[in-house]
């Protein structure tokens, strides 16, 4: 079915939703990111154990135009020697009509100063496509050169991270997709607007975990990004308040930009399994009226502290 729009404000709206559409590949680090720090930093391969997978899906169902989604799925595993990592990425999104998908693997090496500290720096590589289906929007003007072909861009993206951790803190900074490479056609490159759908951005994450009593401790975690090549908007945080029961527990609420506010929890079963939910209550004006949707996610994990 074809979407209806006006070609005369076709740029205007293809631009609105591609600058959504950047804040909303943001979704799984505003509220799951804490489970599996490895997809902002490739540095922190191995924070959870030896070996493990975690899968992630999310629906917003509070979208007045059609449901946004992201699906991922990210594995990694390390040495017997705990000096070497490995990880892989693999991400897809949805926007309105846009189609987002990003494949990678890292890699990492560690340096333990102790028993209880150590640093790791990682590097990330990997393969972006992005695909706007322009010749399937319905407009007045079937001719407009701007609806000629698809818009379709192809990247290989290249970064680094470096992660400290000890018993009770850990802090890191990335930027995972620092080095571009276009591998866009010259002639689609021609036709396509000046877009970037994979904004390169540094990010900062830290974390201190607090001992209460036996068994029970609070973490707060914090999380900055900046857009590296140009954004109206290139600053938004995450901060979090975090509550740990015997290392099987995890219940949350957490703060992010544009006064959104959510809430996460994940049971850790004793074979390693772990079961995820989020659900992000986000403050929309509309109409001169505030709404809040609420938009879920669901992670399922796996993590193996020795091999």
């Amino acid at each position: 079915m074809k979407k209806p729009i006006n070609s005369s404000g076709l740029l205007f709206v293809v631009a609105f939703f591609l600058s959504q559409s950047i804040s909303g590949q943001d979704k799984l680090f505003f509220d799951q990111f804490m489970f599996h720090p490895q997809l902002i930093n490739p540095a922190a391969i191995g924070q959870n154990g030896d070996f493990g997978a975690f899968a992630y899906g999310y629906n917003d169902l509070g979208k007045a135009i059609e449901p946004e989604f992201t699906y991922l799925l990210s594995a990694y595993t390390r040495s017997v020697e705990n000096k070497i990592g490995f990880g892989i990425n693999a991400k897809y999104d949805g926007f309105w009509m846009e189609d987002f998908l990003q494949v990678s693997t890292d890699f990492s090496y560690n340096w333990n100063f102790n028993s209880e500290s150590s640093l790791n720096i990682g590097i990330r590589g990997g393969y972006f496509n992005y695909k706007n289906p322009l010749t399937e929007y319905e407009v007045f003007d079937e001719h407009d050169p701007l609806l000629a072909n698809d818009l379709v861009k192809n990247y290989l993206k290249f970064g680094l991270g470096i992660h400290f951790s000890t018993n009770t803190f850990f802090a890191g900074i990335s930027s995972p997709q620092t080095l571009t490479f276009d591998l866009t056609d010259n002639s689609e490159k021609a036709d396509n607007y000046i877009y970037t759908p994979f904004p390169d951005r540094l990010y900062f994450m830290s974390g201190y975990k607090i001992k209460v009593v036996e068994k029970f401790d609070v973490q707060p975690i914090v999380l900055l990004s900046l857009i590296l090549d140009g954004s109206d908007e290139p600053f938004f945080y995450h901060a979090s308040i975090n509550f740990h029961y015997d290392d099987k527990l995890w219940v949350g609420a957490s703060h992010q930009y544009r006064k959104t506010f959510a809430v996460h929890a994940r049971w850790k079963f004793k074979n390693g399994i772990g079961i995820g939910y989020s659900c992000v209550f986000r403050n929309i004006m509309e109409s001169g009226n505030y709404k809040f949707p609420t938009e879920h996610g669901l992670s399922l994990s796996y993590d193996l502290m020795k091999l």
